[in-house]
Parts: C-alpha cells; sequence; structure tokens
C-alpha cells in the first residue's frame, strides 16, 4: 500500500500550483509504517496526514489538528479491499484540498468533517475539553 500513496500523492502534488503544499514522506518511529504529510504553506488550509501500517491493511486519515478515519473500518466501504481504500484517500485528500473540511470545537467534543459530494465524513473527539468561546475551522482550497 506504501507504494501506490506515493504514486498518489505524487500526482496530487502535481497538480497544485509549484510552492503550494510540501509532502513529506518518512517512516514511523520504531518502523510502525509510513506517515505521508501534505502541509499547505497557507496555514489557512487544513493539512492532511495518511499512516499505512506494513503488516495490516489499514489506513489512517486526518486533516487539520483533528479527527483521524481508521479505513476502511470507518470509511465508506466497510470490507474495502486496498484499491477501494485508495480510491476513498484519494476523494478525501481532494477534499480537503478544495477546502470541503472543517473542525467544530464544542465544551466536551470535536467534531471534524469532510465533504465529499454528496457524502459527509464525521468523526466525533469526545471528552476532548475546550474553552469558550466555541469555534468553528472552515479550512481554505489550496488554491
Amino acid at each position: 500500500m506504501v507504494e501506490p500513496l506515493r504514486v498518489l500523492f505524487e500526482k496530487l502534488v502535481s497538480e497544485l500550483p509549484t510552492d503550494c503544499a510540501i509532502l513529506h514522506v518518512r517512516r514511523i518511529y520504531k518502523d510502525d509504517g509510513t506517515l505521508f504529510e501534505l502541509v499547505p504553506v497557507n496555514k489557512e488550509c487544513a493539512p492532511i496526514s495518511v499512516h499505512v501500517e506494513d503488516e495490516v491493511e489499514l489506513v489512517d486519515f486526518s486533516f487539520g489538528q483533528s479527527g483521524t478515519w481508521e479505513l476502511p473500518c470507518e470509511g465508506r466501504s466497510k470490507n474495502g479491499d486496498s484499491h477501494t481504500i485508495l480510491l476513498e484517500i484519494e476523494q478525501l485528500i481532494r477534499a480537503v484540498v478544495g477546502g470541503h473540511c472543517e473542525i467544530r470545537r464544542r465544551l466536551l467534543s470535536v467534531f471534524s468533517e469532510v465533504y465529499v459530494e454528496d457524502y459527509t465524513y464525521c468523526i466525533v473527539d469526545v471528552l476532548r475539553f475546550s474553552f469558550p468561546p466555541f469555534t468553528t475551522t472552515r479550512y481554505k482550497p489550496y488554491v
């Protein structure tokens, strides 16, 4: 899964204007997989990270400062194969790059949402205390 993800990220970065975002690819501490990070130059855009483990067909997708989806379990296709997971990751990345995502902080929870066409990916981190004022961060598109 690492090599197809590398190809996907390089393809997506090549579609962006030069110096719009930086791609970092590195092995995780204790050799627990590979981490792909797409860091936008504009701080109002959401950074994206994808972690793929070596031994398991699980991929963690996250954006901004919160919210992680473990795919395929928390995706559209609960029993998806590696091809389906890769397509879903591409849709999620394109949505975040397009600015179709937000994080809502409330008193005891944080809602992370990504809008892909007519589907909303939502993950809630419960018991994450936030101080007022409670905010909604709508990320800007990379371009």
